[in-house]
C-alpha cells in the first residue's frame, strides 16, 4: 500500500496551512545537504512575500487580525493594498521551493555574535543515531546567555557528539551543557515537552 507524506506549514492566523510540499525519495540528498524539508509551494491564491529574509503571507485564509489590536501592529502589515501577515520565519527558496531556515526569536546574541540556535540542531541532527534535538538559551543569573542542547540518541557517546560539534560550529557556538537523553519525554497531546526537557538543566 504505498503512502504519500508532505510536509505541510502554516499557522493559526493563517487557517491553518498555506504551504506544501510532498517527500520523495529522489530528493533525500537534497533534504540531507539542507538538513532540513521544504515547506514546498503555496497553495493556489496564496500571496507570499519575503522582506529582509522574513516571511510574509496573505491571501483569503489570512484572518483579520488579532481581537486585542494592540497586537496586530507588529504581526499585520499592509503592502500595495493587500495585508499580510509576518510570519517572523526565516526562509530562502531552492528549486522553486520555500525552506525555513529558522525564527527570528531563535536568533540570539552571544559574546556578541549573531547566533541561529537552529543552525546548531542542524549539525547535531547531522551525526547518525541522532534521533531528535533541542537546542535552547539558558539565562543564568549573572545576565550571561548559555547555549544548551538537548540530544535524544541510544547510542552516541559525549566525546563523539562533541567532536563533532566542535568540528563544525566556532566556539560561541558550542553548546555549554550538552545532555544526551535516551528518549524524549512527551505531553499530553503525544509532542515533545520542551518544558520538562528543559527543566533537566535547572542547577
Amino acid at each position: 500500500m504505498a503512502t504519500n507524506i508532505y510536509n505541510c506549514y502554516g499557522s493559526t492566523e493563517l487557517s491553518p496551512w498555506v504551504f506544501s510540499h510532498k517527500i520523495d525519495k529522489e530528493n533525500y540528498n537534497f533534504y540531507k545537504s539542507l538538513s532540513l524539508v521544504p515547506i514546498g509551494k503555496p497553495f493556489k491564491k496564496v500571496k507570499t512575500k519575503i522582506i529582509n529574509e522574513k516571511l510574509f503571507v496573505g491571501g483569503p485564509t489570512l484572518c483579520n487580525g488579532y481581537l486585542d489590536k494592540t497586537q496586530n501592529i507588529k504581526s499585520f502589515h499592509k503592502i500595495n493594498s493587500v495585508l499580510y501577515y509576518q510570519t517572523n520565519d526565516y526562509v530562502e527558496v531552492k528549486k522553486g521551493l520555500y525552506i525555513v531556515k529558522g525564527r527570528s526569536d531563535n536568533i540570539v546574541k552571544i559574546q556578541g555574535y549573531r547566533v541561529e540556535l537552529l543552525e546548531i540542531e542542524n549539525v547535531i541532527r547531522k551525526l547518525k543515531n541522532v534521533k531528535n534535538c533541542l537546542v535552547f538559551i539558558k539565562n543564568m543569573s549573572n545576565y550571561e546567555k548559555i547555549i544548551c542542547a538537548a540530544i535524544e540518541t541510544s547510542s552516541l557517546k559525549m566525546s563523539r557528539v562533541e567532536t563533532h560539534i566542535r568540528k563544525y560550529l566556532p566556539n560561541y557556538m558550542v553548546p555549554k551543557f550538552i545532555k544526551l537523553l535516551r528518549k524524549f519525554p512527551v505531553n499530553r497531546s503525544n509532542k515533545v515537552d520542551k518544558i520538562e526537557i528543559k527543566s533537566f538543566f535547572i542547577n
